[in-house]
C-alpha cells in the first residue's frame, strides 16, 4: 500500500461520512413518523432511500478497491459516532 493509494481513499471517507449523516437523518425522520403514527406509505420510501443510499455509496467505493471501501465504511461509522454523541445516545 503506497501513500498515493491512501490519499486516493480519503475522498471515500468523506463520501461515507456524508452518506452516513444522510442515513441517520432519514432514520430520525422515520422514527418521528412511526412515533406520530404516520402511514406506512410515508415510512417505506424513507427506509428504501436509506438502504439504497448506503448500498450505492459502498458499491461505488468497492469499484475502486478494498481500501476505498473500508474508508467509506469508516466514514459511515464516524457519522454514527458523531450522531450518537450529538444526541447523547450513549
Amino acid at each position: 500500500m503506497t501513500g498515493n493509494e491512501i490519499l486516493a481513499a480519503i475522498p471515500f471517507l468523506g463520501l461515507g461520512l456524508l452518506a452516513g449523516l444522510a442515513h441517520f437523518y432519514l432514520l430520525r425522520r422515520s422514527v418521528d413518523l412511526i412515533a406520530s403514527e404516520g402511514s406506512a406509505l410515508g415510512i417505506i420510501p424513507l427506509v428504501l432511500v436509506r438502504f439504497g443510499l448506503i448500498a450505492a455509496v459502498l458499491w461505488y467505493a468497492a469499484q475502486y478497491g478494498a481500501l476505498p471501501l473500508i474508508a467509506g465504511l469508516g466514514g459511515f461509522l464516524l457519522a454514527r459516532i458523531a450522531v450518537r454523541h450529538l444526541l447523547k445516545w450513549g
